[in-house]
Formats: structure tokens, C-alpha cells, sequence
């Protein structure tokens, strides 16, 4: 159950970071009247989280021993948006390639963790902890998810693993009963608690954003 709404918090995030991202656009285009001067708007205004993103994709690259090649921060109009970011990264196995291509979603993620653990624990200045953490979960959040391209060979492996899970279940290979027991563990039931928390934070952010944005119209 509690899986169920992360996999679907996860969905609703990314679908919103979509209509944030074309939200703020429209606004920046009706205030300026020029489409380069909203995209550089829109890219300032991103930075932080565009920097995470790409340092994600190079900090996996070297720990996976693949070579990382040129770093461009400069928005870019193509046929399927704004790119507001690109790390050249040498052809691997598909294997490394998906985990490249996810790593600003585990980088946005543990981002995110740490900020909630220095909520509860108040490390963060009285003064600077609504303001500034309302910022870091909007950058986070927006500039996490991966591209088309970076989840090049992803379908592969979805396929690998959806044929790996049916060929336990044909051969009856069972999972071993001590999984099932820390899965279902009270300390991993918390967890995903607090992961669920976590998650509707930047939800209810961003579609503030998102309802705000339509007062422009």
C-alpha cells in the first residue's frame, strides 16, 4: 500500500515538474515578450537544480568507471522542449547507461532526505528554514526527473527485469522468508512513512506553483 502511493507520489511529481516548468514559461513570455528572455529567466531560475542534475549524471559516470566528456550549462531550444543542461557520456553497457541516466532522481532524492532530516533534528537556522526549504524542494523537484535521452536503453531493461520476475514466478523459485520479514518490519513500515511525508511536500509546492501561475492568464 504504502509503495503504491510513492510509486504514485513519484508520477505526480514528475507529470507536475512538467507543468511547472510550462507554467512559470508562460508567465515569464506574457511579462517580456520575448521567448529567448523567458527561457534565460526560466534557466536562472533553475540553476541550482540544473547543477545537481548534471553533477548526478558525472558523479555515477566515475564511479561506474565511464568516461565523462564535455559539460555545457546553456539553454538549448529543441524539438521536445528547453534543455537546460547536457554531460557527454561515453556509449556503455545498458546497464550503466540507465543508472547514469537515473541519477539525478536518487541525487534529488537524497537531497530531499537530508533536508527532511534537518527539519526534524533543526540544524537550519529558525529564520531560513520555511524560505529555504521551500526553495531547495522546488529546485529539487523540478530538475530531477531524467530526459527521453537519459533513460536511453531503460525500456530494454524494464523488459529484462519484467521477464526476470515472470521466470521466478513459472520455475517457482521462492524469495527467501527473511526478505519478506525486513520488508515488512516495522522499522521499513516508518520508513516508507516518512518517505510518503517526505514526497507530499514538493507535491503540494509545486501544484501551489502551478495554480498561482494561472492568475497571469
Amino acid at each position: 500500500m504504502l509503495l503504491g502511493i510513492i510509486l504514485a507520489e513519484f508520477l505526480s511529481l514528475f507529470l507536475l515538474s512538467k507543468m511547472v516548468s510550462k507554467a512559470l514559461s508562460n508567465v515569464f513570455l506574457k511579462i517580456t515578450k520575448s521567448g529567448a528572455v523567458s527561457t534565460y529567466l526560466l534557466f536562472f531560475l533553475f540553476l541550482p537544480g540544473i547543477l545537481l542534475h548534471e553533477l548526478s549524471h558525472i558523479i555515477v559516470s566515475v564511479l561506474l568507471f565511464v568516461p565523462v566528456g564535455n559539460v555545457e550549462f546553456v539553454p538549448r531550444i529543441r524539438e521536445e522542449g528547453v534543455q537546460m543542461g547536457s554531460v557527454m557520456i561515453a556509449k556503455t553497457d545498458p546497464i550503466r547507461r540507465v543508472l547514469i541516466g537515473l541519477a539525478p532522481i536518487l541525487g534529488g532524492f537524497l537531497v530531499l532526505l537530508f533536508l527532511f532530516m534537518s527539519w526534524q533534528g533543526s540544524i537550519i537556522p529558525e529564520g531560513l528554514k520555511y524560505p529555504l526549504s521551500v526553495f531547495i524542494i522546488f529546485e529539487v523537484t523540478n530538475t530531477m526527473f531524467s530526459s527521453s535521452k537519459d533513460l536511453e536503453g531503460a525500456a530494454a531493461l524494464g523488459i529484462l527485469t519484467l521477464l526476470l520476475v515472470i521466470f521466478l514466478y513459472v520455475s517457482g523459485i521462492e524469495i527467501p522468508k527473511e526478505f519478506y520479514n525486513v520488508v515488512r518490519s516495522e522499522q521499513s513500515i516508518d520508513v516508507l512513512k516518512e518517505i510518503v511525508i517526505l514526497l507530499s511536500l514538493p507535491l503540494l509546492i509545486n501544484s501551489a506553483v502551478v495554480t498561482t501561475s494561472k492568475l497571469f492568464h
